[in-house]
């Protein structure tokens, strides 16, 4: 399921805030293709599921301004005539209508949906989060902006203030900029005093803002972000005004309605310009209140032009550089082409192309202007209704939708030499290409476009090794054309990288973006799919990439098995006719200090730093193993605890698949892994076995309650392995004998590290560090406390069980599959456990038992930020009883169940403890230091 996803510590924003909003377009196909952004930014989780989305086109494609827009979206949502009733919704209305005839390759698919530099994804995505914002500290109204401009807050919404003024009807939000910026905007002459607005300055040059008095100290000029926010009795007269007009009415929000607001407008002078429409204006808006709000960690930007665009999305621009936009058509395509310098708008003398004058190049090549216009009418002769595209019907031509930006480009053909092939051709201007483009086809082509490029980053992501989750970049392409581009992108790296890591991480991010596309609504309403793609079977390839992940994880961890030297003679006596048995006995381990760090691939790619102790149970060693040769040609393996036993007699016996809930899971998988059982001519043989002595026995005994989280699994696994090659004569290291029990435990699917097997090996307290790569290299820190700091210790240091079982592998599977898609707050959280392994050395080595504990509650509150169900209420309720007499606790292993460790403030508090549990399932365990 798709979850909404919030911008980070925006938490105001996780409740609905907009009850609708409603994006305006100048015709029903820009309305198509803006449905079409909508339905993947919802796929997205960008867009919240609770707020209704609507597109809503001028009527009959008449251009009827940003007022008409917003008078006509009244209407549409059926409040036009009902003046008398109250406004008790949220609305928000995104302007975006309209050619963008200054920046035509961004015409097309709109350009509130244009790029912007990462992070931020595009303009309709930030301007939605700051109005969103904004939205949240209201408890109605309408909120109203315009898709050409885009804002943000550059302080943390923790630390934002946000107080919208409650003494006005009609708010507009303000930028203070310099005067230069102001005269290609409206701006607002405020009053000093109550922030009220006295007049709309539209468009004034810069002096004449000077000249204004309208300056702050700092020269600065409010200036009209396009952004308003009208309170219900606002709305209430904007539906009056509704009411008044008919629909296909053009009025200006900004030039029209606004002045009509402010206190000191001119009325006279004003209402001589289109006094029918702006009289009426007056009468019904002139009561409101209007106000400014001014936020002051506001950033703006206008891109009012190509070249304003390249230079807000901070793309370096050359003398030469232009646009190369291939467009689709019904039938057909056009290669949309431009100097960046060029504004199509743009008339008679000032009208160019790749920045030479148009009627220039004209006389140039001696073409008359009737080759590119009909019309004789000057205001009419530019860029944008210059017939100069030729349309091409190549169709084995594999035309994409794109948009190159440079200064190589080289010029087309016929700008260079317009012959007669060119002026014979079908030729479109920018404003025909517009109306004729195939807008769903260019969505389509530009999904495909942005999956190629977002893949291929994210592909080198993994290549350097950067710890970016790319979850969220998956947004820009949620649709079946570029799921196929992305997964053949994705799908071909895997086959070229030799690094089993970065295969897995890959793989990882394969199933990621299958799972974006499971339970969420099809974006194929208003795209057909084509035979080449078919429907695609997104769960079965999840699984198929899931699995693949930690295959490669396992393939890693082979890796680093280091091979213990071969035994010199069989560990046997048979001129006596004895059975010689060799017998382990290990404790368990208690982690208390960077637990997750040990676990592949984390490890692997990171390093380990994990601080935990041996401990007996009940004065006892808990964990033996017996290993002895046996007279009969099987395989007997025993778990006494478990009342398990089984015999191999053959080798379909021994292939029999291994269950992880199986008590002889570990002594089979043992076996395998070790490789002291040859398979030869459908028989078995074990390495090193005498016609007397074939057969072997492994015994194990475990007295530690299931799923304890004490890390008995790896532990009994290292037993079995020790007995297992001390049997066979083998001389081993500890690295090699650590390694091993890691392969074993990626043989069995469960995905444990090494703190396990170096905890109960190695005897009391210890700091176990790897540095990254393969095979993992151990530099092993024992730490021997002072005398009175062990005593301390003995008297406060409390192991109690839950009387709750768990499996780890289940959170441990989830944690690796999170860190192969790198979350985040875990890659994070683990940097901090894995410095606080050492922190918590330092502490016991100082007898500082105070730090000791307060880092042992710390690697608690980080477990449960790397997995959620490391607690349940049980365990958070057992805590709860108890805490108040701790100085630090937690709990073992993976959690879910099995033993906490309590750090009682003295012994008069482990005593109270104790009392306390009485009432309770749990069961303090004594136990002692193995030394």
């Amino acid at each position: 399921m798709t979850v909404y996803q919030q911008p980070q510590n925006d938490h105001v924003l996780r409740d609905k805030v907009w009850d609708r909003c409603v994006l305006t377009a100048t015709n029903e196909a820009q309305a198509r293709v803006y449905r079409l952004q909508l339905q993947r930014l919802k796929r997205a989780g960008i867009l919240h599921p609770e707020t209704e989305y609507s597109v809503i086109p001028d009527p009959n494609g008449m251009r009827i301004g940003s007022g008409g827009a917003t008078l006509h979206v009244l209407r549409h949502l059926g409040s036009g005539c009902q003046e008398t009733t109250e406004w008790t919704s949220r609305l928000l209305i995104l302007h975006s209508g309209g050619d963008s005839r200054r920046i035509p390759h961004q015409s097309l698919l709109g350009k509130i949906f244009a790029p912007l530099p990462p992070p931020m994804p595009s303009i309709f995505e930030v301007m939605y989060h700051f109005l969103t914002v904004m939205g949240a500290h209201i408890d109605a109204g309408v909120v109203v902006a315009c898709g050409d401009t885009w804002m943000h807050l550059n302080t943390p919404l923790s630390e934002a203030i946000i107080t919208l003024p409650e003494d006005v009807d009609v708010t507009g939000v303000a930028y203070w900029g310099d005067a230069e910026l102001g005269s290609r905007h409206g701006v607002y002459d405020v009053a000093p005093n109550t922030r009220e607005v006295r007049r709309c300055l539209q468009k004034y040059p810069a002096e004449r803002l000077r000249a204004a008095d309208i300056c702050d100290p700092e020269g600065r000029v409010a200036i009209d972000t396009g952004v308003l926010l009208f309170r219900p009795a606002a709305v209430a007269q904007l539906q009056s005004v509704a009411h008044r007009f008919a629909e296909d009415v053009s009025i200006d929000l900004y030039g029209d309605m606004l002045p009509a607001m402010a206190t000191e407008t001119d009325f006279r002078q004003w209402t001589s310009k289109h006094p029918i429409l702006r009289i009426p204006l007056w009468e019904t808006l002139s009561p409101l209140r209007f106000g400014v709000w001014s936020p002051p960690s506001l950033a703006f930007l206008h891109a009012g032009t190509t070249q304003e665009y390249l230079e807000m999305i901070q793309h370096p621009l050359k003398a030469h550089t232009s646009i190369l936009c291939q467009i689709p058509l019904d039938k057909g395509w056009v290669n949309l082409t431009y100097g960046v310098t060029d504004v199509p708008t743009a008339c008679g003398d000032d009208a160019t192309l790749f920045g030479v004058p148009i009627f220039q190049w004209l006389r140039q090549h001696k073409l008359t202007p009737d080759v590119l216009w009909e019309t004789s009418d000057v205001s009419q002769r530019c860029l944008w209704h210059a017939r100069l595209y030729p349309v091409y019907h190549t169709d084995d031509l594999n035309v994409t939708f794109s948009v190159s930006i440079g200064d190589s480009i080289t010029r087309p053909d016929w700008f260079q030499k317009p012959g007669a092939a060119w002026q014979d051709s079908e030729r479109l201007s920018m404003g025909e290409l517009m109306l004729r483009a195939d807008t769903v086809e260019a969505f389509v082509q530009q999904q495909q476009a942005e999956a190629a490029k977002v893949s291929a980053s994210i592909v080198e992501t993994v290549r350097t090794e950067a710890d970016a989750d790319v979850r969220p970049l998956f947004r820009t392409f949620l649709t079946p054309y570029g799921y196929e581009r992305a997964m053949s992108i994705f799908d071909a790296a895997i086959g070229h990288i030799d690094n089993p890591l970065h295969r897995a991480r890959l793989h990882k991010i394969a199933a990621d973006l299958c799972l974006s596309f499971i339970e969420t609504p099809p974006l194929t309403k208003q795209i057909p799919v084509l035979p080449s793609i078919g429907k695609p079977d997104y769960k079965q390839m999840h699984d198929a990439h899931y699995t693949q992940a930690f295959a490669a994880v396992r393939e890693a961890v082979s890796k680093s098995i280091v091979t213990p030297s071969s035994p010199t003679q069989p560990n046997l006596q048979s001129v006596t006719g004895s059975f010689p048995a060799v017998n382990v006995r290990l404790p368990v381990r208690v982690d208390l200090a960077g637990g997750w760090t040990d676990t592949p691939p984390i490890s692997l790619e990171k390093g380990g730093a994990v601080l935990n102790v041996a401990l007996l149970l009940k004065g006892c060693y808990p964990i033996s193993v017996t290993a002895r040769r046996i007279p009969e040609p099987i395989i007997r393996l025993k778990s006494i605890d478990q009342k398990k036993e089984a015999e191999i007699h053959d080798v379909e016996s021994l292939n029999t698949p291994i269950h992880l809930k199986d008590p002889l899971a570990l002594h089979r998988t043992v076996l395998t892994a070790s490789g002291q059982v040859e398979v030869t001519d459908n028989a078995f043989r074990i390495v090193g076995s005498t016609p007397e002595f074939p057969g072997i026995e492994l015994i194990s005994y475990c007295n530690v309650p299931m799923g304890s989280g004490l890390g008995t699994s790896s532990i009994l696994s290292g037993g079995l392995v020790m007995a297992l090659w001390q049997l066979m004569g083998r001389q081993w290291t500890d690295e090699a004998l650590f390694n091993q029990v890691l392969a074993v435990e990626q043989l069995l699917t469960s995905c444990g590290g090494w703190q396990d097997q170096v905890g109960g090996i190695v005897p009391g307290w210890k700091l176990t560090t790897t540095q990254p790569g393969m095979p993992q290299r151990f530099t092993i820190d024992r730490i021997f406390l002072m005398p009175e700091t062990s005593q301390a210790l003995s008297e406060r240091f409390l192991l109690v069980y839950t009387g709750q079982q768990r499996v780890a592998k289940n959170i441990l599977e989830q944690v690796v599959a999170d860190w192969l898609s790198r979350r985040r707050d875990l890659v994070s959280t683990l940097t901090q456990l894995r410095a606080e392994a050492y922190l918590m050395r330092d502490a016991l080595v100082v007898g500082d038992i105070e730090q000791f504990g307060f880092l042992l509650t710390r690697y608690w509150e980080g477990k449960k930020i790397i997995n959620p169900h490391t607690t349940n209420p049980m365990i958070d309720a057992l805590l709860e009883s108890v805490t108040d007499l701790c100085t630090g606790y937690g709990i073992t292993g993976a959690g879910g169940g099995g033993f906490l460790v309590l750090l009682a403030k003295d012994a008069g508090a482990r005593a109270a403890i104790e009392k306390r549990l009485v009432q309770t399932p749990a069961i303090p365990y004594p136990s002692q230091v193995a030394t």
